[in-house]
């Protein structure tokens, strides 16, 4: 069995600590030239879009989440605009403009999660232009959070435009009635959005918000927000 080659920790003398750094190898110590100091320091292409494009992704996902901010205020979001962020800037390096085709991927609330409040079905029909939406709700689909929980409501949400432009977005909404947890059963909620013209990208989000019994604002627990279909 040949012997297990040891580590010599012996460092070698620098050539030039202005361009050399010291690196650890498998088996010794050696010195390295700085990067950039050999030929010129580059970036791939994919890498050198991403950096040119960072600047605009993030100006898109913070005037999507500043429309989407009178139904989020009270959502414990985290990272949600630096993942809205991401999924602008992987449409953008796939195609070369900036959509809502990535935007499935978005959890808005890692620590309440949409599936703790609702559990209903959400079918959904393209008539004449419009998108339908047909909710499962009631108690076997909509579960209360506490007891403070007196009623809840849903909105369809539509964002479309042009994100890579300042206010390119535009937001447009339909409602439910206010639905009591009280109401057993299945029930269903329908909701429309007339979609834009096809080459406007757009995206649909469903948001469900409760009011309590109780003069307290409702937190994160008591709201939910998930992306239904983007075009």
């Amino acid at each position: 069995m040949p012997k297990k080659r040891k580590f010599n920790s012996t460092i070698p003398p620098c050539p030039d600590p202005d361009k050399y750094v010291l690196v650890r190898g498998k088996y010794r110590y050696f010195w390295r030239r700085n990067r950039g100091t050999v030929k010129p320091a580059v970036l791939n292409e994919v890498l050198a879009r991403s950096a040119a494009i960072t600047v605009q992704t993030n100006n898109a996902a913070k005037q999507m989440m500043a429309l989407l901010s009178v139904f989020t205020q009270k959502m414990d979001l985290g990272m949600t605009t630096t993942r809205v962020a991401g999924a602008f800037k992987k449409a953008y390096l796939e195609s070369g403009k900036m959509d809502f085709r990535h935007m499935d991927k978005v959890v808005f609330q890692e620590d309440y999660p949409i599936y703790k409040l609702f559990t209903g079905h959400i079918h959904q029909q393209m008539v004449r232009g419009s998108l339908q939406l047909s909710v499962g709700v009631g108690s076997l689909n909509v579960h209360r959070p506490s007891t403070k929980a007196e009623s809840y409501q849903l909105h369809a949400i539509l964002l479309s435009g042009d994100p890579s432009k300042a206010r390119g977005i535009r937001i447009e909404t339909d409602e439910s009635r206010t639905y009591s947890y009280k109401e057993q059963g299945q029930i269903e909620c329908k909701l429309s959005l007339v979609l834009p013209a096809k080459n406007r990208p757009w995206m649909v989000l469903l948001y469900l918000g409760t009011k309590l019994n109780v003069p307290l604002n409702a937190g994160p627990r008591y709201q939910a927000m998930m992306v239904v279909r983007t075009g």
